[in-house]
């Protein structure tokens, strides 16, 4: 039974006669309300069904489907041949624009800062002189901003001429320095004054002889940076103990720790 405006009227029942499916039957109302049309449907067990649907087409579509499958159950069925169900309405949500008050803090972001630079290298290299010939290693232990604090040490043979006659001399020593470096992009300027002590053997053809004596060294490098931890060091050592004064070249590779 359908009770309906006579457009709708027809339009459900020619939707009803395409569908082989409809086995139920159902007490069909359909009132025109302002936002479209308010459907009623009632089947034998009493179970209502009710929608506000926009128009005659989908008035159909509905009750097909409940007509088709007891359940409630809104799923319309396959729609005839050539037709299109109408594509359903969303509600329109007005547009709103968000504004700050200018009482209202702003949010702000701050980047990531910046790693810390790392100051400290550990280096190794060769160092020589007029006929001399040894190696030399030193190590930051402390570093802040352009001043550095480490440790130094090395090894040293040659030829020297003692009293009037030739010696052999072999020279270890350690020392703490302090090294102040400006960089002047990849390339550093760095210079450092150490103090230590320095075990000096001697050996000639009239006695031999080991000594343990203080020591004053001086150095002014360049390094060259190869990548960002690497780098090559090189530059002039001046060794000062009470019984000599000695130049050296040093050139080596250093690593940043």
């Amino acid at each position: 039974m359908i009770d309906a405006p006579e457009p709708v009227r027809a339009e459900i029942e020619r939707w009803v006669r395409l569908e082989p499916r409809c086995e139920h039957e159902l007490d069909v109302r359909v009132t025109r309300v302002a936002s479209g049309l308010h459907l009623v449907a009632t089947d034998n067990e009493g179970r209502v069904r009710e929608r506000v649907i926009p128009d005659a087409q989908s008035a159909a579509v509905l009750v097909v489907s409940w007509m088709a499958d007891d359940a409630i159950d809104d799923t319309p069925p396959p729609l005839p041949s050539g037709q299109l169900a109408p594509a359903p309405e969303l509600p329109r949500v007005p547009s709103q624009r968000l504004e700050l008050g200018r009482d209202e803090p702003a949010i702000r972001v701050r980047a990531p800062a910046a790693p810390p630079r790392r100051h400290r290298w550990l280096g190794l290299g060769a160092s020589g002189g007029d006929e001399s010939f040894g190696v030399h290693a030193q190590l930051d232990l402390l570093g802040v901003g352009a001043w550095t604090l480490g440790i130094a040490g090395g090894w040293q043979t040659g030829e020297h001429d003692l009293e009037m006659h030739d010696a052999d001399v072999t020279v270890g020593d350690a020392t703490v320095f302090a090294a102040y470096t400006r960089p002047f992009g990849r390339v550093d300027v760095r210079t450092q004054l150490g103090i230590g002590a320095a075990l000096e053997g001697t050996r000639s053809m009239m006695d031999d002889e080991i000594s343990v004596l203080p020591k004053v060294q001086a150095g002014a490098f360049l390094r060259v940076h190869v990548g960002d931890d690497w780098g090559l060091l090189g530059g002039p050592l001046v060794d000062v103990t009470p019984h000599s004064l000695g130049v050296s070249a040093f050139v080596g590779l250093e690593r940043r720790l």
